[in-house]
């Protein structure tokens, strides 16, 4: 459900309740409500919206991440009247439809807002759940402006595109994507039962659940087991997205052979750096089949510092171009074949020469050992 407060409004409510939390005093909302009587919020409102937001950052605010502390920007010249109604006309951003009768996708800015919104109840206790010695349990999604970025760096996205997301958390990016894209679908891969079924459970209350369940996929298996590189849909993706900081070392090397292995794989985007020595001509088998195009950094829930990508480009970047390597190798096949067999033809035909002359030379022979061994008695 999409929600009238911006993000200038949480970062002053925040602002707020932390005065009252540092002083040790209950927080006293009427009082909130009139300083940020701007807003055109009241004063349910303002504590229902503080709670959502302890649900997806933790009961402690002080713990919020640096950027709810920053400097409130407020636009100026605008009566507070003018200003709910941009607001909500941007928190609900109306959509033309499509000649299928499908709502036209949301470009990446104007889908931040409801993508960050149907995740909004998920708890942060959910996402960052690991140890120090598991931390393949931390999810460690994107921010969604992180994704809105990500989606800047992978290009225009078309309908005949198939996004993969390996290791999709709560499917956060695979939903921004499905509604932010024209991709023909977006899929995501997830070990972890509960996260999956916490993604699929907010995907489907969404006020966008039928355009997901047509475009947006979750699956709960390990990526291991599924053979990207051959069993579709997965072999039909053509760009993939792997946040694989926190992968296991054996996990990371399988993965990597297989993304290799799939010809119709064009852009990836990886948060690890699997070659630091990276180079064309490189003897590797990931550096034979990508090429490193750019880095660039991504803002990631899990941690204050924002998160490395790195964008690789495989050769050979159409089908078109495979099948036509993948032919020119048959004729080349098919052409040493003639030659290996012309050879062996004119291989056989000697022997059998030399066979045939053996076999008329061989009475004489006996005769002269015959003579040889009478002269010798």
């Amino acid at each position: 459900m999409a929600t009238s407060f911006t993000f200038e409004d949480d970062k002053e409510l925040v602002q707020q309740a932390r005065t009252y939390v540092d002083a040790g005093t209950r927080i006293a909302w009427a009082n909130v409500a009139q300083r940020m009587q701007r807003t055109g919020h009241n004063a349910k409102s303002l504590q229902e919206r503080l709670r959502t937001l302890k649900k997806a950052w933790g009961n402690d605010i002080r713990r919020f991440p640096p950027s709810f502390y920053a400097q409130v920007r407020r636009p100026r010249g605008r009566p507070p009247a003018v200003t709910r109604q941009l607001r909500l006309g941007a928190a609900t951003p109306k959509r033309q439809r499509t000649d299928t009768g499908d709502p036209a996708p949301l470009r990446s800015s104007g889908i931040y807002l409801p993508a960050a919104t149907i995740f909004a109840d998920v708890p942060r206790e959910m996402v960052v759940q690991g140890t120090n010695k598991n931390p393949h349990r931390y999810a460690g999604e994107l921010m969604p402006c992180g994704i809105s970025s990500l989606i800047r760096e992978l290009g225009e996205l078309g309908n005949s595109d198939i996004f993969l997301d390996i290791g999709a958390g709560v499917g956060n990016v695979v939903v921004q994507v499905a509604l932010g894209t024209n991709v023909n679908k977006a899929i995501g891969i997830e070990v972890c039962c509960d996260l999956y079924e916490v993604g699929v459970a907010m995907m489907s209350k969404s006020t966008s659940s039928r355009r997901l369940y047509k475009r947006a996929q979750l699956i709960c298996k390990d990526a291991v087991d599924l053979r990207i590189a051959s069993t579709p849909p997965y072999a039909d993706a053509s760009v993939v997205y792997w946040n694989n900081l926190l992968f296991e070392p054996q996990v990371i090397e399988h993965l990597k052979d297989e993304l290799a292995s799939m010809f119709l794989l064009q852009k990836l985007v990886s948060t690890l750096n699997f070659c630091p020595r990276h180079r064309d001509g490189y003897p590797n088998t990931f550096c034979r089949a990508f090429k490193l195009v750019k880095a660039f950094d991504l803002p990631c829930s899990w941690k204050a510092d924002l998160q490395h990508g790195l964008a690789f480009q495989a050769y050979g970047t159409s089908a078109r171009e495979h099948l036509q390597s993948q032919q020119a190798a048959i004729q080349r096949h098919s052409v040493y074949r003639w030659q290996v067999n012309s050879l062996s033809r004119d291989a056989i035909t000697s022997l059998r020469g030399m066979h045939a002359t053996l076999a008329q030379t061989r009475p004489p022979l006996v005769a002269v050992q015959g003579h040889f061994r009478r002269f010798l008695e």
